[in-house]
């Protein structure tokens, strides 16, 4: 006899494969969008840092000794970082810069302290907001 078709023993045998690669695949593509979301996070930070850096230089005359704490928000609306999308307010039809980090949660709450030391501005960010991913905050707030 030449039957041609799948048995229920070859068809569970090519389902425990695909189980098994999934299994194998799952954790290595976890770890790079992990990976991704991080440099995407830190990639920000820079961003963030960089613009506080202009900020300082352009108001180095009203930036006081002990220093001064400004918002992302602020930094966005004084056209020293680019939001990273505009969101429509349907109830008053404005346009709101948003700075989003790369699990959607909002950045304009996060502060940043500037001072100088030595001539040189020294930044920080001192806030940064809730956080509630694996993200590592710890790099960066205090």
């Amino acid at each position: 006899m030449n039957k041609k078709g799948l048995t229920i023993y070859g068809l569970l045998a090519l389902i425990a494969g695909i189980v098994v690669i999934i299994v194998i695949l799952l954790p290595i593509g976890k770890s790079i969008y992990e990976d991704k979301i991080q440099e995407t996070y830190d990639k920000q930070i820079e961003d963030i840092i960089s613009a506080s850096r202009v900020f300082a230089g352009n108001n180095r005359n009203f930036i006081p000794q002990d220093g001064i704490v400004v918002n992302v928000g602020k930094l966005i609306d004084d056209g020293y970082l680019k939001p990273t999308r505009n969101q429509e307010n349907r109830s008053t039809g404005k346009t709101n810069k948003v700075y989003e980090d790369p699990k959607g949660n909002d950045m304009r709450s996060y502060k940043v302290k500037i001072y100088k030391i030595d001539n040189q501005y020294k930044i920080e960010l001192i806030e940064c907001g809730t956080w509630t991913s694996k993200i590592k905050l710890s790099n960066y707030c205090n």
